[in-house]
C-alpha cells in the first residue's frame, strides 16, 4: 500500500498500447455484504496471470486494476478466511481487500495461509469438472491430460474418489506421478510417434471422459488417435419396422470430451454454488 491509502496497479500493454505501466488506485472500502480483509496470501494461478495480461476471456479492458482473484486473510474480528471474487478493479494482491462475505469461508487452524490460497482454485477446477460437467464418473475410464500439474494431480484423486474404474495420466514430469493412483501413464517427453502410439493403445480399449489441462501438441496427437482408433458405430434398422434399433459399437469414443471445453458453464455453476 502506498502513502495515502492507495495501491500500485498495473495497466496492460494490450490495453494501453505501450509497456506495462504503474499507476495508483484508491483503496477499496467495504460496502453492504462485504468485509475488509487483511491479506496474508494470494493465489498466483494461471487464470490470474492470463487476466493480468489481458489474454483471458474474462479480462476487462478497464485499467488500472489490482491483480488477484482469491486469497487468504484475517477479518477485523480476527477470523481467518479464504475469499474469492472481489469487486473489480480491486484484486487480492494488496495488503487490504474488500471481500464479499458470501464468497468468504472460515479456514481450519491446521491449514496454513499459503496452501489455502494456492489449492482452492485448482481444486475447484478438478472437482467441478468431474463432479458436475463430467458426471457420472463411477465405473468409467478417465484420461487426464496434464496430470502432473496441481489441478491434474487433484483431478486424479477426485476421479478415483468418484469411482473411476481406470485412470490414464499424461504429462511431462512423470516423476510427479510416481506415487499417483493411476493405471497408465502417457509420457509427453517421448517422441510424437511414441506419444501417438501410447494414445492409440489407450483409445483401443475405450476412453469415456477426457479432462484436458494442456491443449497444444499433445492434444493434437490425442485427437489423431481418437480419429483413427475408433470404428464407426454400426446401426441397423429393425426389419420388423417397429422403430427399434440394434446397435453394435467397436471402440467407443469418449462420451464427453474434453470436459474443460465447458469452462464457462462450469464457472457459472461455481458462482451459483458459492453464493
Amino acid at each position: 500500500m502506498l502513502p495515502g491509502g492507495s495501491f500500485d496497479a498495473r495497466s496492460r500493454s494490450e490495453c494501453s498500447g505501450s509497456a506495462t505501466q504503474i499507476s495508483r488506485v484508491s483503496r477499496s472500502h467495504p460496502i453492504d455484504g462485504e468485509a475488509l480483509v487483511h491479506v496474508r496470501a494470494a493465489g498466483l494461478h494461471p487464470i490470474v496471470r492470463a487476466r493480468a495480461s489481458g489474454s483471458h476471456y474474462s479480462s476487462s479492458e478497464k485499467v488500472p486494476f489490482v491483480a488477484g482473484l482469491d486469497g487468504v486473510g484475517v477479518l477485523d474480528d480476527g477470523r481467518r478466511v479464504y475469499f474469492v471474487f472481489g469487486r473489480q478493479p480491486w484484486g487480492t494482491m494488496a495488503e487490504l481487500a474488500a471481500a464479499p462475505m458470501a464468497m468468504s469461508i472460515p479456514l481450519p487452524d491446521d491449514l496454513d495461509d499459503v496452501h489455502a490460497a494456492a489449492i482452492v482454485n485448482p481444486g475447484m477446477s478438478a472437482w467441478m469438472t468431474l463432479s458436475e460437467r463430467g458426471a457420472p464418473v463411477k465405473g468409467e475410464t478417465v484420461l487426464i491430460q496434464g496430470a502432473t500439474g496441481v489441478a491434474g494431480q487433484l483431478a486424479i484423486q477426485v476421479a478415483r474418489h468418484l469411482g473411476a474404474k481406470r485412470i490414464i495420466a499424461s504429462g511431462r514430469n512423470v516423476d510427479a506421478l510416481a506415487s499417483a493412483d493411476v493405471d497408465a501413464i502417457v509420457r509427453l517427453t517421448d517422441s510424437d510417434d511414441a506419444i501417438r502410439t501410447a494414445y492409440s493403445a489407450e483409445v483401443s480399449t475405450g476412453i469415456d471422459l477426457i479432462v484436458d489441462y494442456l491443449w497444444g501438441r499433445p492434444t493434437e496427437l490425442l485427437l489423431e488417435a481418437l480419429a483413427t482408433g475408433f470404428s464407426p458405430q454400426a446401426t441397423s434398422q429393425n426389419p420388423a419396422g417397429g422403430g427399434g434399433r440394434e446397435r453394435r459399437q467397436h471402440h467407443h469414443p469418449p462420451r464427453r470430451a474434453p470436459a474443460q471445453n465447458r469452462s464457462h458453464a462450469t464457472r457459472q455453476r461455481i458462482r451459483r454454488g458459492l453464493a
